[in-house]
């Protein structure tokens, strides 16, 4: 799976979102059903790229989900997020790791790609050179 196309939603306890306390319909993990699509006329659904997960998921009791989305799209540079006209919560992602403010954010992406691979969401894949691609 290509990283820059995954999408992550984060999510308080009750599956809020922390600032609009909108909420999304959630998966059927019991079934591995996904959430059902939101629709709106405008790009209010946000969510973030892996880079920038660590950024929202930093608080204990925060729900991590895998999330798709289709339609229009519109990048927010400032805020490390992105919204789209639809989306929908794939999975809940379970054991992210909640980093000390204090470290780097290049410290907290690898984690996160490491947390990704044990999720089975990203594998490292080597080229017949041995090289990581």
């Amino acid at each position: 799976m290509r990283l820059n196309n995954l999408a992550f939603k984060v999510l308080d306890a009750d599956g809020y979102t922390p600032f609009q306390r909108k909420r999304w319909p959630m998966p059927d993990m019991e079934h591995n059903k996904p959430g059902r699509w939101t629709r709106s006329l405008s790009l209010e659904y946000h969510m973030c790229r892996w880079q920038d997960l660590f950024r929202y998921a930093h608080s204990s009791g925060c729900r991590v989900f895998l999330a798709e989305y289709r339609g229009d799209v519109l990048e927010h540079k400032n805020d490390q997020k992105f919204c789209a006209q639809s989306a929908r919560l794939v999975r809940e992602l379970f054991g992210y790791p909640i980093f000390n403010i204090y470290s780097d954010g290049e410290t907290q992406r690898v984690y996160t790609l490491k947390w990704l691979r044990m999720q089975g969401i990203y594998t490292v894949n080597r080229d017949a050179k041995g090289r990581f691609c």
